[in-house]
């Protein structure tokens, strides 16, 4: 299991200490194995609203410059999430970009919190990627629910969880 507390024993959704550096040092110890990138991305799905902001926010911290984030050559979703988290605009859109063809369930929560976004580009793309999915029956809504409802409460996402449950919810 993944071990992102002190303790010797696996983390538990409801049990995370919150310590990024261990978050970090959990995901780099996965890049290129696909077993543990999957548990990783099992693990964030299980996340609250505000520790999605606190990964985000927390890649873009002096220490998250110095400590790299994913490696050139990576790919997947736990890569373009990762990068969609960065400091460069244009980095996070086309992680955006990759993560609107991404079938995995986990990309929804990366393209959920770019729907909050600063850079208008950013935003939009994530915004109408999140709305296509919906659409399209490839976001279960109801589990994304608390990070959707986060991010719709804030000024510049505003509006989403009407646009997903109108696109959802039987008329």
């Amino acid at each position: 299991g993944i071990y992102i507390t002190r303790e010797t024993s696996p983390i538990q959704p409801d049990r995370w200490t919150g310590d990024m550096s261990l978050v970090w040092s959990e995901v780099d110890a996965a890049w290129g194995k696909p077993e543990r990138e999957e548990e990783i991305l099992r693990w964030l799905q299980g996340r609250r609203p505000g520790e999605w902001a606190r990964l985000d926010e927390s890649h873009r911290s002096s220490w998250r410059y110095s400590h790299g984030g994913a490696p050139a050559g990576a790919r997947g979703t736990l890569a373009d999430g990762w990068r969609s988290f960065a400091a460069d605009g244009y980095e996070r859109e086309r992680a955006v970009r990759a993560l609107e063809k991404d079938p995995n369930e986990a990309a929804n929560g990366f393209l959920l919190v770019r729907c909050d976004d600063w850079v208008d580009p950013v935003r939009l793309r994530a915004r109408t990627a999140v709305l296509a999915r919906a659409a399209a029956g490839r976001v279960q809504v109801a589990p994304w629910m608390p990070l959707l409802l986060a991010r719709d409460a804030r000024t510049r996402a505003g509006g989403l969880v009407a646009a997903c449950a109108a696109l959802t919810l039987p008329e």
